[in-house]
């Protein structure tokens, strides 16, 4: 028997929505901060973007917005409803390897769920969530990860079979993807799981530019792909590919719903503009550098996607969601800062920090058949992970029990801004470099508080009064500090909660016994923590196995973290 949930389809309101269940369109952006785009900062971005201020216009818009600080872990906190690291490696999965992709066994992701209720389910774009390499029968590698540069034509891969732990796997019918957008090999597309270039075809790309159809390819790794591989073309290709395949779906089964997931390359580098856009409207060259001009296709994606299922007769019944996978781009990156345009508007740091520049991402909802309303903006925290309870909030679908486990449903806070019971209140972030956790966040309603690995200090700021956190706060308010350092130990990857918790026992289903993360690391950890499922969620440290590695040393040593991170209080 599977247990469910509550959900907002109880709501009778929603049930009259829900006569027919809605078309939904992600539009998932790359590298795009909050000053790029309409609807939050005045004065912090220069490229005119009037397709994305009409879906401003006529949608509701959440001003406080977050992700994780880079690509690959926020596409499985979209998908999965879960913190990144509750997935099989703590920083994520980024490429093709030999072994899996990001989600762990009996995880489900939000297409699984919207395809077991009926509606069909498309990926086109950037997956960037690993997969197993197929290969030969014979084929043995002592290695996780193959070589980046050989991918396609290395010794015992066989690409005349599909992508294993693909998007098929996790509950996409249809897929046309690249494992790793344009910026790395194997630059070539995968359509279905399978290698959409013939092997006689594939070339190694050298680092350069390079003249091909649509306008100026860049290549920034060495790598093997299609010998008619061009950056410039990727996003007409992608969104021409989601349009097909929605057009499709109209004809052979018109009453089917589908969500239609766009994963674009806009606009992570190595920024690569088209000449000219479908319509045949110029791309390149119309403001002063390519990551500008990147910012204008990407508004014209938005508007040709929109006017697309205008024009097929979906407009009204379909959700239209547009996000990004993390914060705007550094300035030294693009260069675009000289010029008056601000990726983060007045936000401090960029993609890949800790700070809200990398992790505050734009984030608008509309849906003319659902009556959201127009124009409006919502200011309470919401994360990408959010996405997953909301969808299925809002197209009347129960969650199964256990699943989208960090994931709230704000579909009613985007009804009425007055609606805010369950709405979230804490939300936290963690940063990896070179394979080790450096630094994580938690907010707390409009606190935050940034912890450092790399100097074991902490800073405790109030985005509403200082949302550039210029000013540290935690001198003054000591308790509140305390209080949000126990959630981290919660939440965080690298910690295991204190005291004792309960557990089934194994010869009685109704008797119980209390152990605590200090038993359970002592001797046979493996073992106990395969034995007691509870402890997985209680001790994110000693029941890490491998990803142990990605965690402090003394991350487990509650008792002295704490004291470390509080000896200022």
């Amino acid at each position: 028997l599977t247990t469910f949930e509550n959900s907002s389809a109880e709501d009778p309101d929603y049930s009259t929505r829900l006569e027919k269940k809605p078309n939904i369109l992600v539009l998932f952006a790359d590298d795009v901060g909050t000053g790029d785009v309409p609807g939050y900062f005045q004065r912090s971005g220069i490229v005119d973007m009037p397709n994305l201020q009409k879906l401003v216009d006529e949608g509701v818009t959440f001003t406080d917005a977050h992700s994780t600080p880079l690509c690959a872990p926020s596409r499985y906190v979209f998908l999965s409803g879960n913190y990144q690291h509750r997935g099989q490696r703590y920083p994520g999965l980024w490429n093709l390897n030999y072994k899996m992709n990001q989600f762990k066994p009996g995880q489900l992701s939000l297409p699984s769920i919207l395809q077991d209720n009926g509606y069909d389910t498309g990926i086109f774009g950037k997956w960037h969530l690993g997969g197993k390499i197929p290969t030969e029968s014979n084929f043995k590698s002592g290695k996780f990860y193959a070589s980046k540069n050989s991918l396609l034509k290395e010794s015992g891969h066989d690409w005349s079979k599909p992508i294993e732990q693909g998007p098929w796997d996790i509950g996409f019918k249809t897929s046309v993807i690249t494992t790793g957008g344009i910026q790395s090999p194997p630059y070539a597309f995968f359509r279905n799981g399978m290698l959409d270039v013939e092997m006689d075809e594939i070339v190694t790309w050298t680092t350069g530019n390079y003249s091909m159809n649509e306008g100026v390819s860049y290549i920034k790794t060495d790598g093997e792909g299609t010998i008619e591989w061009d950056s410039s073309a990727y996003n007409m290709i992608v969104a021409n590919e989601t349009l097909s395949y929605i057009e499709t779906l109209q004809e052979e089964e018109p009453d089917k719903p589908f969500f239609a997931y766009l994963a674009m390359s806009a606009v992570h580098i190595p920024n690569s503009p088209p000449d000219t856009f479908l319509d045949g409207s110029p791309v390149a060259g119309q403001y002063q550098n390519n990551h500008l001009d990147a910012l204008l296709e990407l508004d014209k994606i938005v508007g040709h996607m929109s006017n697309s299922l205008d024009e097929l007769g979906l407009l009204e019944d379909t959700i239209i969601l547009f996000t990004s996978d993390n914060g705007g781009l550094n300035g030294l990156t693009t260069f675009s800062d000289q010029y008056g345009h601000y990726s983060n508007g007045p936000l401090r740091g960029s993609k890949g920090e800790i700070y809200e520049g990398g992790i505050r991402v734009p984030f608008t909802i509309k849906w003319e058949g659902g009556k959201i309303p127009k124009g409006e903006k919502r200011s309470n925290l919401i994360g990408l992970n959010d996405i997953f309870r909301t969808i299925c909030g809002l197209v009347g679908i129960n969650v199964p029990q256990g699943q989208a486990v960090d994931s709230k449903d704000f579909s009613r806070y985007i009804y009425n801004e007055k609606s805010t019971y369950g709405l979230r209140k804490y939300l936290g972030a963690w940063v990896y470099f070179d394979s080790r956790l450096q630094f994580e966040s938690m907010r707390y309603n409009e606190m935050k508080l940034v912890r450092s690995y790399q100097n074991s200090t902490a800073e405790l700021f109030n985005l509403t009064a200082d949302p550039s956190e210029t000013r540290d706060v935690s001198s003054q308010h000591s308790d509140l500090v305390v209080k949000m350092f126990q959630r981290i130990r919660i939440d965080g990857p690298c910690h295991d909660k204190g005291g004792h918790f309960r557990v089934k026992t194994e010869r009685k289903a109704r008797t119980f016994r209390y152990i605590s993360c200090y038993w359970i690391r002592q001797k046979r950890t493996e073992k106990r923590c395969a034995k007691f499922p509870e402890a997985e969620n209680h001790c994110h440290y000693s029941c890490a196995g491998r990803n142990k590695q990605y965690c402090a040393k003394d991350a487990y040593d509650d008792q002295k973290l704490f004291k470390i991170f509080t000896n200022t209080y």
